[in-house]
């Protein structure tokens, strides 16, 4: 028996070396290629990225858990933590203009104790001609080295700031002048949003006072770091999280870091969408090789048969062919992928950090699954006809032609499809929206080609050109192979205009958000008593602004008697799906609930949702000249506390005149009626 088998696939490894020099092969190896490589390209840089932040998790908050807070926070939260035996850290985050060399720019401000960061490393620059002066101190004589906060008098300002400001020695924030000791090369807890990452300053907390920056209605946030062991953590989160108000948030790693996962998530199912276009494109062209492949074969079993070869033994022949060409086209992709993934990375390195991880497993797998689905899953159909041929047909050269497609195969093909959108997009909805276009679009092409069908059979009968009576009567006969050479590449196309529409909308979008004529230039963080100074400039400098604002931050947290919730219900933050000791015991007390409890939570979904953020809050006397009161009164007389609310965050929130609403400012609770 084993001579048996090793004589056929003898016998189907000299077809093999035959078969290369024809196209059918070639053009199969090059689409398997395509999509092994692309689906390993694209997964491999997604892989590592993601590892490298997996592996950085722990220093994007450079402690173990924060608490964030518009006000100062309380000492005893402090006191608390320090009888854990937690490590702790203070930080005041704000926004300001920073002056130097007679140029300004807007910074973000992080004021820092001298124990920061307590996890991850700072990493410092000295800056030209700095590295021999008084303000280094004695174990900073190299030009980059690991720091932690500055002492007072001095700061640490990223490099985009550096050079915008003309590579000051000193610089100026509010009233107070600092001594320029360093760049921030690398910063554990940088921020990751585009508008706060490029222009940054670290300075000492105790530095704070003297700038006078912070006002009554500045815009401050301030951080309560905190790092130990798990279960001191754990009971300090037990402590604090009943005391904390609805405008402060307790939170670790993954909840700190939960925008880059979200966008990693995000970008991730982009790319992988963008993968699926080339195994779509590889699964046709696969489709339509192996269809030319085993046409061409057709004779070539039919005399197999005839000479007394089983059906397992031609099974053999071409399967193993199959198998090989599908392997050596897999080496090839993964090798392809891996370089691509390489330079795509390289490219990209001022914008990753300095290591990656090494490439896991998962790029080379999920690659392999894609070559081998597309080579076996779609040339189903070619070789289930190729393997029904009649032995007969020696004789009878047109026996076999007529053997179509099973519903079966059919049905794998589209099962195949589906599961590998699936896989590269990640999102259930996602796969829908796009599996469903594609069967509409497949059902439309369907109906098209057989119209077209119709109309070459009216123009053959009426034609007398030879030549045009064979092309039409060949598009006539081979019909159901052109509709799915047809729908492959109608989706593929369809695949490419949505990757395009997905890139430009968000932009488009966001551009469309914005009023014609806009402003586009903005003056904030001025104080009350500079109010007279700066509206003088501007009637000097011939500007005419439009009304200034006060602006304050607030939390919307509740209307007539009913508490907002802060978060939907069905929204689950990224990394929910990790579950620690807390939440656990949590899901086990959830199950002893009293009815009265069951009671209340379905009272609490069943309330409306606020915003879950801070609002900005202007007020004003008179009602501005770009605005339409569309119901109610501007600011009755007889009314004191009262407010004007945007029509969208009504009608969102289903307000009414006359309601009141009340709002966390800080640490006091303000109470109003909406008058307008």
């Amino acid at each position: 028996m084993q001579s048996k088998v090793a004589t056929w696939i003898g016998l189907s490894l000299r077809l093999f070396r035959r078969e290369l020099g024809r196209g059918e092969l070639t053009i199969i190896a090059l689409s398997l290629i395509l999509a092994v490589s692309s689906v390993m390209a694209l997964s491999g840089i997604t892989d590592r990225v993601e590892k490298s932040i997996l592996v950085k998790s722990a220093e994007f908050l450079a402690a173990d858990k924060d608490l964030i807070s518009p006000i100062a926070i309380d000492k005893a939260y402090i006191e608390k933590a320090h009888q854990l035996n937690l490590k702790t850290d203070r930080h005041i985050y704000f926004s300001s203009m920073a002056f130097a060399n007679d140029t300004m720019k807007l910074a973000v401000v992080k004021a820092v104790t001298e124990d920061y960061p307590l996890r991850g490393k700072l990493f410092v620059t000295m800056p030209d001609g700095m590295i021999d002066s008084k303000n280094v101190t004695e174990n900073a004589r190299e030009s980059n080295y690991e720091a932690h906060g500055p002492k007072q008098g001095n700061t640490w300002i990223s490099k985009r700031l550096y050079y915008a400001l003309d590579k000051p020695a000193k610089i100026e924030v509010g009233d107070a002048v600092f001594n320029v000791a360093g760049i921030i090369d690398a910063e554990p807890d940088a921020p990751f949003q585009v508008f706060d990452s490029g222009t940054r300053i670290i300075m000492n907390i105790d530095d704070v006072p003297k700038t006078k920056v912070i006002q009554p209605g500045s815009r401050i946030t301030y951080a309560g770091l905190f790092a130990g062991d798990e279960s001191s953590l754990l009971e300090y989160e037990n402590w604090i999280t009943p005391q904390l108000k609805a405008n402060q948030k307790f939170r670790g790693v993954k909840e700190g870091a939960s925008g880059i996962t979200s966008s990693l998530e995000r970008a991730e199912s982009f790319l992988m969408l963008a993968g699926v276009l080339g195994v779509i494109l590889a699964a046709t062209a696969v489709a339509v090789s192996t269809r030319l492949y085993s046409q061409r074969h057709l004779d070539s079993i039919a005399i197999l048969k005839t000479l007394g070869a089983s059906l397992k033994q031609v099974q053999v022949v071409y399967l193993f062919q199959l198998l090989m060409l599908s392997a050596l086209s897999v080496v090839i992709g993964l090798f392809v992928g891996g370089l691509l993934q390489w330079v795509a990375l390289e490219s990209l390195s001022d914008f990753l950090p300095d290591e990656l991880p090494a490439l896991g497993m998962k790029p080379f797998l999920l690659a392999t699954l894609t070559g081998f689905s597309c080579a076996l899953m779609f040339s189903i159909p070619s070789l289930l006809k190729l393997f029904q041929v009649p032995p007969l047909r020696v004789l009878r050269r047109n026996l076999g032609d007529g053997l179509g497609n099973s519903k079966t195969a059919q049905l794998i093909m589209a099962i195949t499809t589906f599961l590998l959108v699936w896989i590269y997009s990640q999102n259930l909805n996602l796969t829908m929206i796009v599996c469903l276009t594609g069967a509409v679009l497949s059902v439309l092409i369907v109906v098209f080609s057989k119209q077209l069908v119709k109309g070459c059979k009216a123009i053959s009968s009426r034609s007398h050109n030879s030549a045009l009576k064979l092309a039409l009567a060949s598009l006539q006969r081979r019909s159901k192979e052109n509709a799915s050479q047809m729908i492959g590449f109608t989706l593929a196309i369809m695949l490419v205009l949505t990757l395009y529409s997905l890139k430009n909308s968000i932009i488009q979008e966001w551009q469309d958000q914005i009023p014609v004529g806009a402003p586009n230039h903005f003056v904030i963080n001025i104080a009350d008593h500079e109010l007279a100074m700066v509206k003088q400039r501007f009637a000097e400098q011939k500007i005419e602004p439009e009304q200034f604002y006060p602006v304050i931050r607030g939390r919307l947290t509740q209307i007539n008697d009913e508490v907002l919730k802060q978060k939907r219900p069905d929204v689950v933050e990224d990394g929910a799906k990790f579950k620690g000791k807390k939440e656990l015991h949590e899901e086990g007390d959830n199950n002893n609930r009293s009815d009265k409890d069951k009671a209340d939570q379905e009272q609490d979904n069943e309330s409306r949702v606020g915003f879950g953020r801070e609002l900005n809050l202007t007020f004003t006397p008179t009602m501005p000249a770009n605005n339409e009161i569309i119901e109610g009164e501007w600011m009755p007389s007889n009314k004191s506390k009262q407010v004007s609310v945007e029509a969208k965050v009504a009608e969102r929130l289903k307000l009414k005149l006359g309601d009141s609403v009340s709002f966390l400012v800080g640490a006091q609770t303000v109470t109003a009626e909406v008058t307008s």
